[in-house]
């Protein structure tokens, strides 16, 4: 059975990707622990760590907050009826990736986990492959010519 979406599985989510990162730096943690203590101090951490969550949140309750005016699913295996142009999408086609992105480096400043900022680029790997990317073809096929000039006035990330 075809679906129109660009994800036919429910686990192709920022959310399991994220998560994975998180459950395997939590390991690499209890096996061999870093600390950006060594680097930074406790204090500017935090100071750090803080707005990035905030922002990141932020961003993302924004970004949902677009979809639902323009009754747009944030969902795997629903539908997309049109472009969402306005709001955040007007400075990023990917700004609940984005948000989530920013929250994830913030939590791993919070918590000093060093692993997460180093596991990090492998989490925007594969969302760049298992879901910026399946977006993008899926997008181009449904609206060639609104999505084509869309890309070209507005950034994949920021």
């Amino acid at each position: 059975m075809h679906v129109d979406a660009a994800h036919q599985s429910n686990l192709k989510t920022a959310h399991i990707i994220f998560g994975f990162i998180l459950l395997l730096g939590i390991g690499l943690h209890f096996y061999w622990p870093m600390s950006a203590q060594y680097y930074i101090d406790f204090i500017n951490l935090k100071v750090t760590a803080l707005p990035l969550i905030a922002l990141g949140t932020i961003i993302i309750l924004l970004s949902k907050r677009d979809l639902e005016i323009h009754n747009q699913p944030s969902e795997p295996k629903a539908a997309t009826s049109k472009i969402v142009k306005t709001g955040m999408f007007r400075f990023s086609r990917n700004p609940l990736y984005l948000g989530i992105t920013i929250a994830f480096l913030g939590l791993a400043l919070a918590t000093d986990k060093l692993w997460w900022l180093i596991l990090t680029p492998i989490a925007l790997i594969l969302t760049h492959y298992a879901l910026i990317m399946p977006e993008e073809v899926y997008l181009e096929k449904k609206f060639p010519n609104e999505y084509l000039a869309y890309k070209q006035k507005v950034r994949r990330w920021i």
